[in-house]
């Protein structure tokens, strides 16, 4: 059974979760609303009602919203918890002692209910799910509900014999209480695992963008029309069905539950089986016609058969084809709606504009209460309203395919969210099937969106484009005509084998797969041919085959590992199950492949090949890497255990392994989420002696997981004796700092260290805060808010509120604007033995050795100062130092030499007076002096005489330029554009696009330049994220004033 609902294994649990809540929900809706309904028509009248229509989704929805605002900074298990006992309490006050006042108020209780726990039920689903399990899974949980209303709705006539209605459904009131119990065992067990969700504030555009889009405006206006028509609807359901049953209010309500219960059942059958089939064979168009169609024929029969049975079967066919056919065509009509668009304007329309048009209908029901119309005298209206209802929706063929046809060209189409449905919807494919023949270019990208599901159904297409396709959309066409013999033949697949074409190795592994009769000796023969790739693929396939030359195979692989040669192709083209390689293999493999096969390569280590020694070898190629891939996570997840930890831990703790290592620690940890290694962290906290940076992010790291997990560190408590360690650090370095300022003579790079510092310990001792103070976490802040300084205002109004006074003594004026020395007094009365501090601290050993940086621009100074000689244990250690050695080409044996000493206290000065340059400069004023430093390391200083070119127009790009004295003239021609002097920079742009020079450089005075070359640069770039971000910053501000000099020429 499980298999056939496609149900994996380690989904049961959280699928028989949701089905549960979707029961226990939908049974509450159908009760309450049954209950309600009986309640009112017995104690009010059809006016009161009408007028119920006006007011109920105004107030609905601002209650909805209003109760979700003030939730907004709690988690989901903690937002369902109030919610339900607030629901369950007022409920229950309302239903105890009902009187007209209570009655009327519960109406609109009720509607309140419904909106909030179906939103609520969504959102926690959709936590709860990927997209992908959605499509599978969702069909399986809601029917949970539709179960629940079969089963309440029949029964609830024979419960009320043994139960009073209104004591079965403030008893069911107290069951929904159970629903956060079911919440937190789905959040818990959440496939969606540390996902960030990023949101932009496109508000003014996007409303804009409602009224200029036709598409959108079609949308609305057949919302507001079909609105129209449901109020009516069910309006004169409510009146008709109480005046039949109005001498017996108990008959009332059970005729409510078994006809939701009834119609939700057939609804659910067919979801199940005709919605998907009508789409996908007549269209989104007839699949949004049928409703209002059926509606209009039926809406006539009021003329000749009794009102009741109408309205009885014309709400039958509302609630039937509504929630099934109609909703289903609406949510196809979103999807060419680019989704950063659609998340913003589809809430607007399906929830604020709904409830809006809503209560604008409820007009036409007070002036019928006043004119004293009845259902006949609504079938003109209803009428009316069908038919534009009907033309809005024959005219949303045209804009669906033309809003989808510019999404597919535009390349704002997501497939991952709407694949599901693509299947279905036969415009969709029409569409897709007519772009992949006309148009040749766009192939590939189309088949690359789609899913396998849909491409199955596009199999007739790929043949007939297959032969006229670029070699990579016939590489992805091949996958999925494997087994059609008839529109790719396997001699045409051996033709592009003995052509060595550019899809002969897919065409090798298709016939393989075919298993066609002479493919061992084709195989075979590819075993000694020129082409690597071709030869590997080979081996690979005789080997999965399990061929005859298999053994060979495994021989030419081995081979090529002792020859070292053509191991790119043996990486990519060999599976990890054909060759299971050593230890000694793995290790001189990953010594001498370049990075990218390196990645690749990491499919090859197993618990078998991988040791302590193995281990420190891919450390050691990761930490020199760009970037990590997916290859690193699955490798790690795989060979987690015992020594793994063990190999982290000490990594990870020892103080002379670097930074960039530690990161990959971090990340690595991250990947295998596993809660065995956060030990780690704790030990790593209890530390001495810590890096701000790696602390920074292991604390990161663990508010993720106890985001995820809080019942963890409820069992595995941490020491929080950091944070008060960190509170005197801070509070002993604004000390020094205050006296650094004061100082006559005060060094800029000390002082800009400790303000860094001291902002990074702040930010730390924020998080550390959130962390450790339970009433704090509940309040689910995003890490964003202590990271960015315009929120530090709202972290202080959150820290008020929730910390105890001696907390917030500390911590508050830490982050608060105000003054450097009124933050030093505060200082001294926490912590007297501050007064006793002064500069000469900056020199103590403790002191020194805090961070290479410091320690590197502390040394200067004491040898320029003091004249001290530098301690060559020291340099060795320190990696600035370690830049100088190799700029100089310096050995370890060469630094004790005074000649040499010499020469690494000039490049240190040198460099640094660069970098203090380089400071100034606005390019990189907001990056921190200590990443500058590797830039100053590079520039190369040129010394000009007046009236020289530095480079003419139309030069190739190669290096950008510093002013340190002087003056340039920038000329275009003989017009002198502009005369930049000392801390301008010119020619930035020639690192970044390598474009010929725009125009003339020349010197006007004796001038000092630093060139900085784009070699060296790009070296920088890709290996220090805070320098990427100083040259975007700069592109924007340079933007920025282009923009403004447009907007004054206009």
């Amino acid at each position: 059974m499980i298999s056939y609902l496609n149900i994996k294994e380690n989904e049961y649990r959280s699928t028989l979760y949701g089905f549960l809540y979707s029961f226990l929900i939908v049974s509450f809706f159908i009760l309450s609303k049954s209950f309600r309904d009986s309640l009112f028509l017995n104690n009010f009248t059809k006016e009161d009602l009408s007028y119920l229509y006006l007011i109920t989704p105004i107030i609905t929805g601002f209650l909805v919203w209003f109760f979700l605002f003030l939730l907004n900074r709690f988690s989901l298990t903690i937002k369902s918890i109030v919610v339900h006992i607030f629901i369950c309490f007022i409920a229950s006050v309302l239903l105890l002692n009902p009187t007209q006042n209570s009655i009327f108020l519960y109406y609109i209780f009720v509607e309140f209910q419904i909106s909030i726990i179906a939103i609520l039920f969504w959102d926690v689903l959709s936590e709860s799910f990927t997209n992908r399990q959605a499509k599978r899974l969702f069909v399986i949980i809601t029917s949970g509900g539709f179960l629940s209303a079969l089963i309440v709705g029949g029964s609830l006539s024979y419960v009320s014999q043994w139960i009073p209605q209104d004591k079965f459904v403030l008893g069911f009131n107290f069951l929904i209480i159970l629903c956060p119990g079911l919440i937190y065992l789905l959040i818990r067990s959440s496939f969606k695992k540390n996902e960030i969700n990023v949101q932009s504030n496109n508000t003014e555009v996007l409303l804009k963008d409602i009224f200029k889009n036709k598409y959108i405006l079609n949308i609305i206006f057949i919302t507001f029309i079909f609105s129209i028509i449901s109020v009516i609807i069910d309006y004169n359901f409510k009146i008709l069905s109480f005046e039949k049953f109005q001498d017996n209010p108990l008959e009332l309500t059970n005729y409510f539950a078994k006809f939701y219960s009834i119609t939700s059942f057939i609804s659910f059958v067919m979801q199940l089986t005709l919605s998907g089939f009508i789409i996908n064979r007549f269209g989104i168009k007839y699949a949004l016609m049928i409703l209002p169609v059926l509606l209009f024929l039926f809406f006539f029969l009021g003329y000749f058969i009794t009102p009741f049975i109408v309205v009885l079967i014309l709400k039958g066919k509302e609630q039937i084809f509504k929630s099934t056919l109609h909703d289903t065509s609406m949510h196809i009509l979103w999807m060419p709606i680019p989704s950063f668009k659609r998340i913003t304007i589809k809430p607007l329309i399906n929830i604020l504009l709904k409830n809006i048009f809503s209560s604008l209908s409820a007009g036409l029901l007070i002036l019928s209460v006043y004119f004293n119309y009845t259902f006949i005298d609504f079938i003109p209206i209803a009428a009316i309203l069908l038919i534009i209802l009907i033309f809005l929706t024959r005219r949303t063929k045209d804009y669906y395919v033309k809003e989808l046809i510019k999404a597919i060209d535009d390349r704002t189409l997501s497939m991952d969210d709407v694949s599901g449905f693509i299947a279905d919807d036969s415009e969709m494919l029409k569409i897709i099937k007519s772009k992949l023949v006309k148009e040749n270019k766009n192939r590939f990208f189309i088949l690359s969106l789609l899913d396998r599901t849909i491409l199955e159904k596009c199999k007739d297409i790929m043949g007939e484009i297959f032969f006229d396709s670029d070699s990579k959309t016939q590489k992805i066409i091949l996958r999925y005509l494997v087994n059609d013999h008839k529109i790719i033949s396997s001699d045409y697949l051996k033709e592009q084998i003995n052509n060595d074409s550019k899809i002969a190795i897919e065409s090798l592994d298709t016939l393989c797969k075919r298993n066609v009769d002479d493919i061992e000796k084709i195989n075979e023969e590819l075993f000694y041919i020129d082409n690597d790739s071709l030869k590997f693929s080979a081996c690979n396939n005789s080997i999965k085959y399990d061929y005859k030359l298999k053994d060979e195979a495994r021989n030419l692989i081995r081979k090529s590992l002792r020859t070292a040669s053509s191991l790119s192709s043996l990486i990519k083209y060999t599976s990890s199950s054909s060759y299971l390689f050593s230890k000694h293999e793995i290790i001189d493999l990953v010594k001498i492949i370049d990075y990218d096969d390196f990645l690749e390569s990491l499919k090859f280590i197993s618990l078998n090949n991988c040791d302590r020694e193995v281990l420190d070898i891919l450390f050691e190629r990761l930490a020199q890497g760009y970037y990590l891939n997916q290859n690193v996570k699955k490798m790690f997840i795989k060979i987690s255990n015992n020594d793994l930890y063990n190999f982290l831990e000490y990594k990870f703790l020892d103080n002379s392994i670097s930074d960039k290592v530690k990161k990959l620690i971090i990340d690595i940890i991250y990947y295998v989420d596993d809660e065995e290694y956060i030990a780690i962290y704790k030990k790593y906290i209890n530390l001495t002696n810590f890096n701000y940076e790696i602390l920074e992010k292991v604390i990161n790291n663990l508010i993720l997981y106890k985001k995820k997990n809080s019942q963890y560190f409820k069992d595995n408590s941490i020491s929080n004796n950091l944070i008060e360690k960190l509170f005197y650090i801070q509070y002993y370095d604004i000390n020094l700092l205050y006296q650094l300022k004061k100082a006559k003579e005060s060094n800029k790079l000390i002082t800009e260290f400790y303000n860094n510092k001291i902002e990074d310990a702040s930010r730390i001792l924020m998080k550390l805060i959130y962390f450790f103070d339970e009433s704090l976490f509940s309040k689910n802040l995003q890490l964003s808010i202590f990271e960015k300084k315009i929120y530090r205002s709202k972290v202080i109004d959150v820290f008020e509120e929730s910390l105890n006074i001696e907390m917030k003594n500390k911590i508050i004026p830490l982050i608060d604007s105000i003054k450097l020395r009124e933050k030093n007094n505060i200082g001294l009365k926490h912590y007297e033995n501050l007064g006793n501090i002064n500069l000469d601290n900056n020199f103590l050993e403790k002191n020194i050795h805090q961070d290479p940086w410091y320690d590197f621009i502390i040394l200067t100074k004491l040898y320029l100062e003091d004249n001290k000689s530098l301690d060559s244990s020291q340099l060795l250690n320190n990696r600035y130092f370690k830049l100088i050695f190799n700029n100089l080409n310096f050995k370890e044996e060469d630094i004790s030499n005074q000649f040499n000493e010499k020469s690494v206290i000039n490049n240190m000065i040198s460099n640094l007076e660069k970098t203090l340059y380089l400071k100034d400069s606005n390019i990189f004023e907001g990056i921190p002096a200590k990443e500058l430093i590797y830039i100053a390391n590079v520039l190369k200083e040129v010394n000009l005489s007046n009236e020289k070119i530095i480079f003419n127009d139309g030069d190739i790009g190669d290096s950008m330029y510093f002013i340190v004295k002087g003056n340039v003239k920038i000329l275009k021609g003989d017009i002198e554009l502009v005369t930049l002097k000392k801390s301008d920079y010119f020619g930035e742009m020639a690192l970044l696009d390598g474009e010929s020079r725009s125009a003339d450089a020349v010197t006007c005075s004796e001038s000092i330049l630093l060139r900085l070359d784009a070699n060296d640069f790009d070296k920088i770039m890709y290996s220090n994220d805070k320098i990427v971000k100083g040259i975007l910053s700069m592109l924007s501000n340079r933007l920025r004033k282009a923009n403004e000099l447009l907007n004054r020429s206009k």
